[in-house]
């Protein structure tokens, strides 16, 4: 929570501490309640600005509804086709003040750069990942990610099996149909939303990709999780029970989640647990439900690029928290 805050000064700083002038009331729009917070954190702390919250559940949505416009967004599925033609370029960022493009994920930061254009920052995101028993950090060879095929190799060992039923299993692609996604994804997939109208379906994606993916999570019930029914039935029996559960009873060895889900789990349900984010290739896919911030193209506070030097310096960036998620530190 320190590290959203500490995004939502620097957005703050980044339209207002280096103006000499005064300013306009900001108006941010964000599907994210803690926004409200920061805000208030913000106009308690100085009474030459104010910033102003407005709160949506689809920001993205609104901004196609609604004659009134933001100065800034700070939400979620902001990076898509529908939405980006609200948003300023931020090149000028990169271009002339010093923000590095190293200092950001590449994937994340890719989202946000619609046609050559960055519309977009990523303010927090979220990765895919597999939770297992916190005594199995040896689970992968690299310390900060777990490979698909670690997963399948893994999760096929510890399944055992007693009077035709499984006692055990580690993890079956049957039992998370984000699992299944991501794995598409990771494959090169490339799901994409189709912008134009005359295009026959809203979605487009690889097919050689997918049914390469497809053919890799078949495999899985090659010579593995063999049988579908001993499968469902598994599921059946002991999944009322939430999987973290089922892990740390030793039921079943990987569960998937995404990391906000992870992390927004009890503390007690998750200290015998750890985790590893979900790759290939040692390539990390970012799932969806990011949040970015973004500038609206009417944003009524101008001047703001050339002061952005100010508030958003390397330095700073190199402490927040869009880094590679495998810096050193994010894992336990």
């Amino acid at each position: 929570m320190k590290l959203i805050k500490k995004f939502f000064l620097l957005c703050i700083i980044f339209l207002f501490s280096c103006n000499g002038d005064e300013s306009d009331t900001l108006i941010i729009w964000t599907d994210r309640p803690e926004i409200a917070f920061y805000t208030a954190f913000f106009n308690a702390s100085q009474d030459r600005f104010k910033a102003e919250v407005r709160y949506f559940d689809s920001p993205a949505r609104q901004l196609s509804l609604s004659q009134e416009t933001p100065d800034i967004v700070i939400a979620s599925w902001l990076n898509s086709a529908s939405t980006n033609i609200h948003f300023r370029p931020l090149d000028e960022l990169f271009d002339l003040h010093g923000l590095e493009i190293s200092s950001f994920y590449p994937q994340l930061l890719a989202l946000g750069r619609i046609n050559d254009r960055q519309l977009l920052l990523p303010v927090n995101f979220n990765l895919p990942s597999i939770i297992f028993p916190r005594e199995r950090l040896n689970i992968s060879a690299n310390p900060f990610i777990i490979e698909l095929g670690e997963v399948m190799d893994g999760a096929k060992i510890y399944n055992t099996e007693a009077r035709e039923a499984y006692s055990t299993v580690g993890f079956s692609p049957l039992y998370n149909d984000d699992f299944l996604y991501t794995t598409a994804v990771l494959f090169g997939s490339s799901f994409m939303e189709n912008s134009s109208s005359a295009a026959a379906l809203p979605v487009s994606w690889d097919n050689s990709s997918l049914d390469e993916a497809i053919y890799w999570l078949l495999s899985w019930f090659d010579d593995g999780n063999t049988s579908i029914q001993m499968n469902d039935d598994f599921a059946y029996r002991y999944f009322f029970t939430p999987p973290d559960r089922l892990i740390n009873s030793g039921r079943i060895l990987f569960t998937y989640m995404d990391s906000s889900e992870f992390f927004t789990l009890p503390e007690e349900r998750r200290i015998n647990l750890s985790f590893r984010w979900l790759g290939v290739n040692e390539r990390i896919p970012v799932n969806g439900g990011s949040v970015f911030y973004g500038i609206h193209r009417r944003s009524r506070v101008e001047g703001h690029t050339k002061h952005i030097h100010c508030g958003f310096s390397p330095r700073r960036l190199k402490d927040s928290f869009w880094m590679h998620p495998e810096k050193k530190g994010w894992m336990s």
